[in-house]
């Protein structure tokens, strides 16, 4: 079946030898052909040493590289990992085993390093920011008060140590408060704040001097003044005391005031005052003043210019004003005059002093342009005449006081001759007089007198004429008159339009004089309107801006002939909202016009129509908001006229808050008219408040108690409108702080919010010991042991009654061990007379190490043979582990003359390394 020479795969084959004769008999035998894989597997790509630095805020990190492979003679090598990539590591250092397995138990095994290093600093929590403090009234000194400064950090936390403390007096000026913790790898992280204590309290000044008021020193402007030095006291220390004036000091007229200040040796300082006032009593004086003096006029003036030697004045301290009412070379009227002089001191003291001045007018008056004697002839109709001339004049230096004359310029002269004459005298009793003649000479003719103007007169009412009457015209001569004629009486009749009337005159002498005037009659009388209408009041026409108004069209009368009557509006016109004014006129044929007038008003009673009012709306609150935007259609408007105004007290898209808001929709019309609507904004919080606790918590509970006293941070809450309430189920309040038993304890926090919207979230409480309960008395052994109902010899946290006492003697093996009760040669922790002795290689325990040992052991590792009833002795590389590398490596020391498997081997003997994988018993080594 096969030849010699073939290749032979893993495994047993059987080769069938078969000879057949030429008569065709056979016959077959065989033989077994086995292969062995005694090839290990082979990891290729195994990552060097892995060093890392712990993630942030994590203890560890988390490390990926990248997968070995294996490979192998034969197909279907496995290859297994302790850890693998991308799992979390601690910081330190931890071993990585790959192990490669082919199909036929071949074992191959390496590691790589992951070191993780702890970089992270730990953190300061609570550092306070720099202070400013005021020293505490009376001291150089305060108190400064701080929360608990406290530490975290990724791994844990060594120390954590303050150069001061809080509750510490700390003196006025800069001091600098510095912190440093140590995470247990030896990062640090220090930090500092300043606590600085100002002195703002200001020194106290005592014994101020009262006030002081002196008078002036005769003839001085000022006057000494002592007074005794105050004193100063202040909580850190008085620097000094300035003044800024000295006791002593001489003081001017007037208020003066005096300030002490003192000040601290921090720079405080406080100021005292009092006054100082100097009255000036001295008044001022007047030296050198004039006598009085009398004098004549100046020539053409009604006075004279005086002078004299102007006085002085002096005072003890300065004249502010010396005045007088005149000044010398001032000019005097005629009479008496009184001249004062006034000096007044800068402090208001004042002194006055008089003389007289007497001015004599000795001058006359003077009539200027007296006229030269006048001839005229007689004035028309008169035995005389007015006679005008230039009116003379009068002038005086000082004043006229009359000025008469016998006739003036105007007056009636009758035919013949007439003197005037003018007296002039001055308000000093001076008088001048002078004259001239006036000769009135009679040259006249008759006259026709009194013939009026052309008369314009209106008809009379209700007439087309007018009755005239004029006054009586006469005639007149210088001498007497013969004969006078008219044409027309007053008092006759005229029609409408102008008729001439006449007169004629003649005298004695047959001189005739004709005059005449006009005689106009106008029609003034305007016609008269009949019937018109009074003022009209309507309402609009339903849906019109306006409305359709009628009336009984008006007529007139006249006193002449045919009137003509028009309107502004004809009955029946539209009339706008308002008030409309209609015009009547009648007009007759001369133009006389008459009118009259009433006011068409139309009132708009009709109200404007809202359109579109949307219905009452509600809606849950915007998300994160205590409020919601909400839209509507906008609403309209309509109205019989134009120019109505719609309002909304809230426009669609605005925020409206959480409860019930009324939006009012008003529309106004142009008239006034207005009508309102509403609708209603409903905004529910339909949103629950959100809660976070500040974490659950897990502590070891008080040594020697099973239970912690905790204090416990409120958890975070928030809510779109307002929290009302944070309360937790195990106390009942909103502070979870408490005592809490070993164990867990759920705390459940409930948030409310003000519109009862509720959240809650959970807290777990975990107090933990070692919950070994050994002696099964229902108490944890640390408890036990803290109580002292169980000792614990080696303080390892077990009671001893729980502890391996291997050899029965009521002391656990270590302590045994310690005590030197036991010995345990290979540092195992169990003492030597608790240990089964055993012979390295005898898997199968037969005393002998030959072939049948790995086969015994390979058996076991691919699971077709028993498990050896000490493991140990089958470790034949002591690397505590049963594989098939134990299997070869004792075949290569029994074929290759490898080295022999490590003690106890041919012996029986304990493992000196002291690591077990087992051995429940041998049977050779009692």
């Amino acid at each position: 079946s096969s030849t010699s020479g073939d290749f032979f795969g893993i495994g047993t084959v059987e080769v069938v030898l078969t000879a057949t004769d030429i008569y065709g008999n056979e016959e077959t035998t065989s033989f077994l052909i086995t292969v062995t894989d005694d090839q290990d597997p082979q990891i290729v790509d195994l990552p060097v040493d892995i060093t890392v630095t712990a993630e942030p805020s994590l203890c560890g990190a988390s490390v990926s590289w990248t997968v070995p492979t294996a490979s192998d003679n034969c197909d279907g090598v496995s290859l297994d990992a302790s850890q693998q990539p991308g799992d979390f590591f601690p910081v330190g250092s931890t071993d990585v085993f790959y192990t490669a397995v082919d199909i036929h138990g071949n074992v191959y095994s390496d590691k790589f390093k992951v070191i993780v290093t702890d970089d992270e600093a730990p953190e300061l929590v609570g550092l306070p920011s720099d202070m400013t403090l005021t020293a505490e009234a009376g001291l150089c000194s305060a108190t400064a008060n701080w929360a608990a400064v406290t530490s975290t950090d990724n791994c844990g936390i060594e120390s954590l140590a303050s150069d001061h403390q809080s509750g510490e007096s700390f003196p006025v000026g800069s001091t600098e408060v510095t912190y440093e913790t140590i995470d247990i790898h030896g990062n640090s992280t220090s930090g500092s704040f300043l606590i600085t204590i100002t002195d703002d309290e200001d020194p106290q000044l005592q014994d101020i001097p009262e006030n002081v008021t002196v008078s002036s020193e005769p003839g001085s402007c000022s006057a000494a003044v002592s007074w005794g030095d105050p004193q100063a006291t202040d909580n850190c220390g008085v620097s000094g005391i300035t003044s800024s004036h000295t006791s002593g000091d001489q003081f001017p007229v007037g208020e003066t005031v005096v300030t002490f200040t003192a000040t601290d040796i921090h720079g405080n300082q406080s100021t005292g005052q009092f006054v100082v006032e100097v009255e000036d009593v001295e008044s001022p004086q007047i030296i050198d003043l004039p006598t009085g003096s009398s004098l004549a006029n100046d020539a053409g003036l009604c006075g004279a210019t005086v002078t004299w030697v102007a006085p002085t004045a002096e005072d003890n301290c300065k004249i502010d004003t010396f005045d007088s009412s005149h000044a010398s070379g001032d000019f005097f009227t005629v009479g008496t005059t009184e001249v004062t002089c006034i000096a007044a001191d800068i402090h208001g003291n004042e002194t006055s002093a008089t003389f007289v001045i007497v001015v004599v007018d000795e001058e006359y008056p003077l009539i200027l342009d007296v006229p030269s004697d006048i001839t005229v002839s007689n004035d028309t109709g008169l035995c005389g005449a007015t006679v005008t001339w230039v009116t003379p004049t009068a002038d005086d230096n000082c004043k006229i006081d009359t000025f008469d004359s016998s006739h003036a310029s105007g007056d009636f002269f009758t035919v013949g001759t007439t003197e005037v004459t003018c007296i002039a005298a001055d308000i000093h009793g001076n008088e001048t007089s002078a004259t001239f003649v006036i000769v009135v000479v009679d040259e006249e003719y008759p006259l026709i007198l009194d013939v009026p103007s052309d008369i314009t007169v209106s008809n009379d009412t209700g007439l087309c004429g007018a009755s005239v009457t004029w006054g009586q015209v006469d005639t007149t001569d210088n001498c007497s008159v013969l004969v006078f004629e008219e044409t027309h009486t007053s008092g006759m009749f005229f029609p409408v339009g102008t008729t001439p009337v006449t007169f004629a005159s003649t005298d004695t002498s047959g001189n005739r004089t004709l005059a005449s005037f006009d005689i106009t009659v106008v029609d003034e009388e305007d016609p008269v309107l009949v019937d018109v209408p009074q003022n009209i009041t309507s309402s609009n026409d339903i849906g019109q801006c306006g409305a359709v108004v009628s009336w009984t069209d008006p007529s007139a009368q006249d006193n002449c002939d045919i009137v003509d009557v028009q309107s502004s509006h004809l009955s029946g016109s539209t009339f706008s909202i308002g008030s409309t004014l209609v015009s009547v006129t009648a007009t007759d044929q001369y133009g006389n016009k008459s009118s009259d007038s009433f006011m068409v008003t139309i009132s708009d009673d009709e109200n404007p129509t809202i359109l579109g009012v949307p219905d009452d709306m509600t809606s849950s609150n915007d998300p994160g908001q205590c409020s919601a935007m909400i839209e509507w259609t906008a609403p309209s408007s309509e109205d019989n006229c134009p120019g109505e105004s719609l309002s909304v007290s809230s426009n669609s898209g605005d925020l409206f808050a959480v409860g019930v808001t009324e939006v009012l929709i008003t529309v106004t019309d142009a008239a006034g008219n207005s009508v309102s609507d509403s609708f209603t904004i409903t905004v529910l919080d339909e949103e629950d408040p959100t809660i976070e606790s500040s974490g659950d918590i897990d502590v070891e509970a008080t040594t020697g108690t099973c239970n912690a006293v905790l204090s416990i941070d409120a958890p975070a809450v928030a809510d779109n409108c307002e929290v009302a309430s944070v309360l937790n189920d195990y106390n009942g309040t909103s502070d979870a702080s408490d005592v809490y038993e070993l164990g867990t304890t759920v705390v459940l926090w409930t948030v409310t919010d003000i519109y009862g919207n509720e959240a809650t979230t959970t807290q777990t409480i975990t107090v933990t010991v070692d919950e070994t309960d050994c002696n099964e008395n229902g108490q944890p052994d640390v408890c036990d042991i803290g109580s002292g109902l169980s000792s614990d010899c080696n303080a390892n946290g077990i009671p001893d009654e729980c502890e391996e006492d291997c050899n029965g003697n009521g002391t656990p093996d270590d302590c045994d061990i310690s005590s030197g009760g036991s010995v345990d040669t290979n540092s195992n922790g169990i003492p030597d007379e608790c240990e089964q002795p055993f012979q390295r290689g005898d898997a199968n325990t037969t005393g002998t190490v030959d072939v049948t040992d790995p086969i015994y052991i390979l058996q076991y590792v691919i699971g077709t043979g028993p498990e050896p009833s000490c493991k140990d002795s089958a470790d034949c590389n002591d690397d505590e582990s049963l594989d098939i590398s134990d299997a070869i490596y004792l075949l290569q020391h029994l074929f290759l003359a490898t080295a022999p498997p490590p003690a106890p081997y041919g012996v029986c003997g304990l493992d000196p390394d002291g690591e077990s994988i087992g051995c429940d018993s041998y049977s050779l080594c009692p």
